[in-house]
């Protein structure tokens, strides 16, 4: 029986328990990194072992029965996630330590990018805009800064276990978390989500008259959140108002409490939805599932819940059935709604194009492509730090999040939030799902997917 380290390599459920502890112990060092505070999980022989290249490669030689493929898999990811820790400790604690310096620049530009977002008096927000052009730069070098620790990671480990900065994210996947046509599926995103941007700019930064009243980066943002979708939401007891939307799914599976965001305009809501789906989805692996099943690294799970749940709160059933609304109201609701979600996909698509053709965060290219990606709706620096968001992976899950949605309308109906059916077809099909979703059948196809979910406003 191999053993390295106290680590025997045929008991994957001795291995689950210390991935487990060390998970926790990662976590807790990744805050303190983060805070450019020196605090290494993995001095402890115990715990360096689960985080080395040897202890991959010989887990990944194990030949185990197909009932144990999928625990396997999942302790392969966590333990290529150690390493990625292991390995870019010291530059990452180097860059936490760089940030510190600059500091005051950083909370600068949160509150003034917070005040664009959420503000509510456009004078204060108009102010803001200065600063977040200023300010951005610090943002995209540290977005840089991220992105070449983790292809340094992704370098020292490549060839055991991937290719580059995508394969390193994905903590051991390789090739297998691309996903075929992956330029087409996001030109057609592209295609698909442009009419939102432009409806944005009508809706709020043009008069009757058709007079530019507000910049452009207002009026993109008051679509982001939804401003102008008010209709039938509830004011207070959020907590039971969603107890109730969701009732049928709490017959089966009762999530742990949520936070409940920020109210911002009609966006906020969705969010509300999209937070019961993360927590729901983790709600619905069954108790006894080993802990690298029941999480991943990167909570591919979660996330793809959250877009389901959020698309299904924009649908007109949802808007009828749960909100009361009828007519012209429902209309316009679904509308605004459903213009808020093509917008961030557009964010998402952008930053996923952005880290397909390899331009840094700060570089002029990106500046000037995502200038051009959100045309006349954002300015350079505010359009460049929207599509720095996100891990990487963004996009990927919109789009299963997309097909998933699709998925339970066919099998459930329109109304799959108040089916019967629904809390056990979403425990076979999220609560099963372990680790990162299998690749996109047609993943330019989605696109379509989408437009027949949204209806064709801005197809």
């Amino acid at each position: 029986m191999a053993d390295h380290g106290g680590l025997a390599f045929d008991d994957l459920f001795a291995i689950d328990r210390r991935v487990r502890e060390l998970a926790s112990e990662v976590r807790a060092s990744s805050l303190a990194v983060n805070a450019a505070r020196d605090e290494h999980p993995f001095h402890k022989p115990s715990r360096n072992v689960l985080s080395t290249l040897a202890s991959w490669k010989e887990l990944d030689a194990r030949r185990v029965s197909l009932a144990d493929e999928g625990l396997k898999a999942g302790l392969l990811r966590w333990m290529h996630a150690f390493l990625l820790a292991r390995v870019s400790q010291s530059r990452r604690l180097a860059v936490a330590q760089a940030r510190l310096a600059h500091r005051d620049d950083e909370a600068n530009f949160d509150q003034a990018w917070s005040t664009l977002v959420l503000g509510s008096s456009d004078a204060s927000r108009y102010e803001s805009l200065p600063i977040v052009r200023a300010r951005a730069r610090s943002v995209h070098d540290a977005e840089d800064a991220r992105d070449e620790l983790v292809a340094e990671a992704g370098r020292r480990s490549v060839n055991a276990v991937g290719y580059g900065a995508r394969a390193s994210h994905a903590h051991g996947q390789g090739a297998e978390r691309a996903f075929d046509n992956e330029a087409d599926a996001i030109a057609k995103m592209l295609v698909l989500t442009d009419g939102a941007s432009a409806d944005a700019l009508k809706a709020f930064r043009f008069d009757r008259d058709g007079v530019t009243t507000r910049p452009g980066p207002l009026a993109f943002l008051d679509g982001l959140v939804a401003r102008d979708a008010r209709e039938g939401w509830p004011s207070r007891h959020l907590h039971t108002w969603v107890a109730d939307a969701y009732r049928e799914f709490l017959r089966l599976r009762r999530p742990r409490s949520f936070a409940m965001p920020e109210l911002v305009g009609a966006s906020s809501f969705l969010r509300i939805g999209a937070a019961f789906g993360a927590s729901l989805a983790d709600a619905m692996v069954p108790a006894a599932t080993p802990f690298a099943m029941a999480e991943e690294p990167l909570g591919f799970r979660r996330r793809v819940a959250s877009v389901v749940f959020a698309l299904g709160m924009a649908s007109t059933p949802f808007q009828q059935k749960i909100l009361g609304l009828s007519g012209h109201e429902v209309v316009d609701q679904v509308r605004r709604l459903r213009r808020c979600i093509l917008q961030h996909a557009r964010i998402a698509a952008v930053g996923a194009e952005r880290r397909r053709l390899g331009l840094r965060a700060g570089s002029r290219e990106a500046l000037e492509f995502a200038e051009n990606a959100f045309g006349a709706a954002l300015t350079g620096p505010v359009a460049a730090t929207m599509a720095a968001s996100g891990d990487g992976f963004d996009f990927e899950v919109f789009l299963q999040g997309v097909v998933m949605a699709s998925a339970a309308r066919d099998a459930l109906d329109e109304d799959w939030f108040r089916n019967p059916r629904a809390p056990e077809w979403f425990e076979e099909h999220v609560g099963s799902q372990f680790g990162p979703h299998p690749r996109l059948v047609d993943a330019p196809g989605t696109a379509r997917l989408l437009a027949r979910l949204l209806g064709d406003h801005y197809a």
